[in-house]
């Protein structure tokens, strides 16, 4: 099943060395580019997905 979507994602979780790194999207006040900006590095998985969930849910309850 795929989902089609014309949202670009607020947050990410990436590795980078042997750190998980969450990052999220911001943009300026009228802005066509965003920057992504990290919200620091962590050695769990589990740390940083549940640090990625959290963002991404609070994204969803303020309307996206």
């Amino acid at each position: 099943m795929e989902l089609e979507t014309k949202e670009k994602p607020r947050a990410r979780i990436r590795r980078k060395d042997s750190l998980w790194r969450v990052e999220v999207r911001q943009a300026a006040h009228g802005t066509t580019e965003a920057v992504w900006l990290s919200l620091g590095g962590c050695g769990s998985f589990t740390l940083a997905l549940r640090i990625w969930l959290a963002v991404v849910f609070q994204g969803a309850s303020n309307g996206g």
